[in-house]
């Protein structure tokens, strides 16, 4: 209940709110909606993956609130915007994760003019740890306390977990707003991904998650993984898995990465690609890291004259 009363203020809910859900019910975002809808006796709806019965569904449904994973709301958006559609009567967007891109503030903007936009960050186990209004940074919620170990691990204390005595740690790597400050605690931060996924290249340390967010979205797949597999120069090379859904999709995939390394690093220039026959998720949807090593050697690297037939 601690927590339903702090997002209740946080992000000013009402009594008369009517809540819409964009994602997987294996999701944890399911979890916080449905319990706030079930303690409130609100109205409370999962949306199919259609971006065009999505908007059906808000609109007939009077949906003021909506839940929602950042993938989802940005195809929501691209497909609002194509056809030239305003949603009016939504008032909060609450999107659960740490990824926010920062074209997708202008295009929720323009297809729900009258809605607050919050990004919260949090787990299953710690509760709701962070917050923001983007572009802002996220910064922890009322009575949280974080802080960051050397390896730029998220550390957390809060009331809201079941050792509110101690510090837990989140299992992912965090960039402080002002990295030379004494006291962090209260210090705005930006999560960049996993801890136990970071790839260290000739030295420097890549942080997959957001570089598979930005070819997911340009592929519209979520068959794919950046890896840091063994090199005897680099120590590890990047390689980008791909699953069945893009095997005949390369050529797509390569002006991907060949656009992302224009923008963001151009190691990714030098990035492998390998094709796997199968892609492994556990029970709840997710990516099951550990299958998706064991079927590599099943996979095959897609040869570089194979990228080069248009």
């Amino acid at each position: 209940m601690l927590s339903l009363d702090l997002e209740t203020k946080i992000f000013c809910l009402k009594a008369t709110d009517r809540y819409g859900i964009l994602g997987s019910k294996r999701h944890s975002l399911w979890a916080y909606a449905t319990f706030r809808a079930e303690q409130t006796q609100s109205f409370c709806m999962g949306f199919s993956a259609s971006p065009k019965e999505q908007l059906k569904s808000i609109l007939a449904n009077k949906v003021t609130v909506l839940y929602a994973v950042t993938p989802l709301l940005q195809l929501l958006c691209g497909y609002a915007l194509r056809v030239d559609m305003e949603v009016s009567l939504l008032e909060k967007i609450i999107v659960g994760g740490a990824y926010w891109p920062a074209s997708l503030t202008e295009s929720c903007i323009k297809v729900f003019p009258r809605a607050e936009i919050f990004c919260f960050y949090g787990a299953t186990e710690l509760g709701y740890v962070a917050y923001a209004r983007p572009p802002r940074p996220l910064c922890p919620f009322p009575s949280v306390e974080v802080r960051g170990d050397d390896q730029d691990q998220l550390w957390v204390r809060s009331p809201l977990t079941i050792r509110p005595d101690h510090w837990l740690a989140s299992g992912d790597r965090i960039a402080w707003v002002d990295p030379d400050a004494t006291d962090k605690s209260r210090l705005g931060f930006s999560v960049l991904g996993r801890v136990d996924r970071v790839i260290n290249q000739s030295g420097v340390k890549i942080q997959p998650e957001p570089i598979e967010e930005a070819v997911s979205l340009a592929l519209g797949s979520s068959e794919l993984a950046l890896i840091g597999l063994p090199d005897p120069l680099r120590g590890e090379r990047m390689t980008l898995l791909l699953g069945p859904d893009l095997e005949s999709r390369h050529i797509e995939v390569k002006n991907a990465v060949h656009d992302l390394a224009v923008m963001m690093t151009p190691g990714l220039k030098g990035i492998r690609l390998v094709q796997l026959k199968d892609w492994p998720t556990r029970s709840n949807g997710k990516l099951n890291l550990k299958g998706l090593l064991e079927e590599i050697p099943r996979g095959y690297p897609v040869p570089r004259g194979a990228l080069e037939n248009e």
